[in-house]
Order: structure tokens, then sequence, then C-alpha cells
């Protein structure tokens, strides 16, 4: 990535952080008074939303692992990422409660913001679509990590006006905002004509499949979509119930349009991905490559099935690691310590197999949902298919392994689908060799609205 992005992307980091800043970046002016090209707010914009996915320690694909009691992080020097998971609740004003909110924001600002510069406008009216199709889905992605890391608490949508404080929504309205910005920018990638790639290259959009083109954006988009649908479907506050689950298996069945008859571990993998480059000048390493502080549960390692291949991504540590009165001798390769140029999945194709055969669980398709299920857990775990499922409960049994095992230190999805089955409870933490807070372990789901955004508010942070 070229040095002035870094720039840019500092320039964005800078400000404010509440949800939203006044002082919205002038992005025409970012480097020595120059005007920008299109590749660099683009690059720009991409670093930034980077960034919201966390670095080090404070990081999307480690809190929700965490939370689901699939991994450690065991730091003999600050007990939070254990005492405020396991023992207490996410302190607002600690790095962990205030995880991924002010950088995506900021992110979705600039995106915003890049609709009124002068590299944009002067686009034709086919890469206009395009353009601003891409970033509205790359802005749904943003909010999609705020979907899943505050859960029940909902949050808010920004509007064009920097000025302007928008409400916090409680999840069922944010949701279908996200659901409706996805379709709006669905609308723009169909409107884009005869523009086919993106005027920018989008970096990490093709490392695993082409993402950077009218079909895989859209593909990209519909898969999205699905995800929302499937969380208002299971909506704990307001489902959509059936509605949302042919709302979801309509978009999915877009976005896995096209794949082969027997998806292999190559295919799965396909989507669009985080890129990293520790060297300097960006010096932006893997935020989980290196880090001998993060580690598997014994509960986790011990519940591969006989023969999974996924198996061969755990090692074991040359000194284990003990800390508040947990620990682990087993890690993922994620975390090893030449893994920090190693790309980052956003939304790759075998979560959109679980997505889906959830949508077809949820519409009493159980041949269908075990298909779908079958297509993960034979390509990438290289096992027998199950047979077709016999009840609801086989299903979520099945569906709870894969995205457990398939999507480790991936991000919130295996947290997700167990808020959303009401699968995390007292018994779930007790089972041998699981992280556990004692009587009052209060099995935390979320994530609170961090505390600079409740000043920005005057402390009234009730959803609307």
């Amino acid at each position: 990535m070229r040095k002035v992005t870094a720039v840019f992307g500092a320039a964005l980091l800078a400000l404010a952080a509440c949800v939203d800043n006044p002082a919205s970046p002038s992005v025409d002016q970012v480097v020595a008074g120059s005007p920008q090209t299109l590749q660099t707010l683009a690059s720009g914009i991409l670093g930034a939303t980077r960034r919201a996915a966390g670095v080090a320690v404070t990081n999307y694909y480690l809190f929700g692992s965490i939370q689901a009691r699939d991994v450690l992080r065991l730091d003999p020097n600050d007990n939070r990422l254990t005492q405020e998971f396991f023992v207490t609740t996410p302190d607002p004003s600690s790095f962990i409660g205030g995880a991924d909110w002010q950088f995506t924001y900021i992110a979705n600002r600039a995106i915003t913001s890049l609709y009124d510069q002068p590299a944009f406008t002067a686009l034709s009216a086919g890469d206009k679509a395009i353009t601003r199709g891409f970033f509205n889905t790359v802005k749904a992605f943003n909010y999609v990590h705020i979907a899943e890391t505050r859960d029940t608490v909902g949050f808010a949508i920004q509007q064009k006006d920097p000025t302007v404080l928008p409400p916090i929504l409680c999840k069922p309205g944010a949701l279908d905002a996200v659901s409706k910005l996805l379709d709006s920018a669905y609308a723009d990638l169909t409107a884009a004509g005869t523009s086919d790639a993106l005027p920018f290259i989008a970096a990490g959009y093709n490392v695993h499949g082409d993402y950077t083109h009218k079909a895989g954006i859209a593909r990209f988009n519909r898969g999205l979509k699905g995800k929302i649908e499937i969380f208002r479907a299971t909506s704990r506050q307001s489902p959509t119930g059936a509605a949302g689950y042919t709302a979801a298996l309509a978009a999915l069945d877009l976005a896995l349009a096209g794949a082969p008859a027997s998806p292999d571990a190559a295919y799965l993998a396909e989507g669009p991905y985080y890129l990293y480059n520790s060297a300097a000048p960006e010096s932006f390493a893997n935020p989980l490559g290196g880090d001998v502080k993060t580690g598997l549960t014994d509960n986790f390692v011990n519940g591969y099935m006989a023969g999974d291949a996924r198996a061969a991504n755990v090692y074991t540590l040359t000194t284990p690691q003990q800390a508040q009165g947990f620990q682990f001798t087993k890690s993922y390769v994620y975390t090893k310590g030449d893994q920090l140029s190693t790309p980052m999945p956003k939304l790759r194709n075998a979560e959109l197999y679980l997505l889906r055969a959830e949508a077809k669980l949820g519409l009493n398709d159980l041949a269908g949902a075990t298909a779908d299920v079958n297509v993960v857990h034979v390509g990438e775990g290289r096992l027998a298919p199950y047979a077709t499922f016999g009840s609801r409960a086989e299903a979520l049994t099945a569906l709870n392994y894969e995205y457990r095992y398939s999507l480790i230190l991936e991000g919130w999805q295996h947290l997700s689908f167990l808020r959303r089955y009401a699968l995390l409870t007292p018994s779930y933490v007790t089972q041998p060799g699981t992280p556990n807070g004692g009587a009052t372990d209060p099995l935390n789901q979320a994530l609170p609205i961090p505390v600079g955004e409740a000043t920005a508010r005057n402390g009234n942070v009730a959803c609307q």
C-alpha cells in the first residue's frame, strides 16, 4: 500500500471518538494540500475499514472467540481479557468496551465523504454506480461488525450531515436500515451498466476469488444481505421469522450462484479479505500473528471429531501459558509468529453455506440444511457427510460444530450462532476445559456502548 494511503488513514484515525465528528476530514487535502486521486481515497477508506477490525489485542477476530469460550488470551500483567469476559462485564471505558465502535464509524464517515469529492464526481455514471455499490456494501459490512459485537444493545446509523448526532436504534431498526443499505447498493451495482470493474484497486478483494468486478461485488453484497436477514429472522426482540428466512435464502442463493457441484476447500475460502503488511512504511501486521498470549481452550481442542482435517491448524506451544487461574497449551495457526502478513477473511463462502443452512432449517427444510452443512463438513473437515438431519436439534448441533471449527478466530460467527439459539448457558460453560467465572459468571454476549459515545449523548444511550 502506498505511503500516501497510510497518511490518509492516519488522518482519519486522528479524529475524535464518538459516533460521528463534526470535524469531518477534508480528504482532498490530506497530503501537502494536493488533491487526492480516487485510488488514494479508496485505499485510505479500505485501510480505515481494516483498522476498524482492530490491531494487536484490540481486534474483532479475537473477542468473539473469547466470549464463545473457544479462546483465551492470557497476560500476567493485564487480566481484562479474562476478568471482563468471564467474571464481570466489559468496561465501557476500556479498550474492550470500546472495541470496533469508534473506528468503524470513522471508516463509514470516510465513505460518505467520498461521494462529494471531485475524484468521485468526475467519474462516468456507470463508474459512479459500481463505486457507490461497492463502498455502500463495505459500509454495510462495517455495520455488520457493530451488529455482531453489540448484539441487542443496538447501534446508530450515520446521517450524511456530520454535525447530526443520530439516535441509537434498537437492533431490529438498525438491522432494517442496514438491509435497506445493502439493497440500495445492489441496485447501484445493477445500474452500473457496462462498467464491470472497479475504477481503482481494492486491496484484498482478489486474493481468494475476484470481488473487484460487478458479479463478485454483487455476491459479496448478497452474502451480507443473507447474514443480516438471518439476524433479523432470529432476533430476540422482534423476529421476522419465516419472512426473514425466505429473504435470507433468496439472497444467499444469489451469493452462491455458480458454485461447483462439490465445493472444495479453495472455493469455501473464497471471499474478500483484509491484507496486512508488517514491513515499513505500512507496519500494519496481522492482529493475531505472533501472539503467544492467545491460545485455544481445552474444551475446544478436545472437541474435534476424529479425522477432522481442521485439527491440523492446531499447534502445541513450546511454553504453556498460564495466568489468572486459566491456562492453555495449544494455539491456532493464525497466531504463529510467521503469520504477520497472513490475509484474514471478511466473509467467505464457508460461512455463506452455514447461513443458508440456517435459512433452510428455519423453513423446515431439513434435507436442504443437511446438504449445505455437509458442504463445509466434507469440504473443510474432510469428514464423512452427515445423514439427513432428523430434527431441528440435530441440525443445530451440527451447525454449532461447523461454525466453531471452520470459523475459529475469524470473528464473532460462533458466538453469534450461540446467541441466536440460546446455547450460551451455564451448562455450556461448565463443561470440562471451558473457561468459567464461577457462580457469578455473567455469560457476556455483547459489548457495551463506549463511554465516549455515552458522554457525547449526555449519558443517554437508550435505544429508540
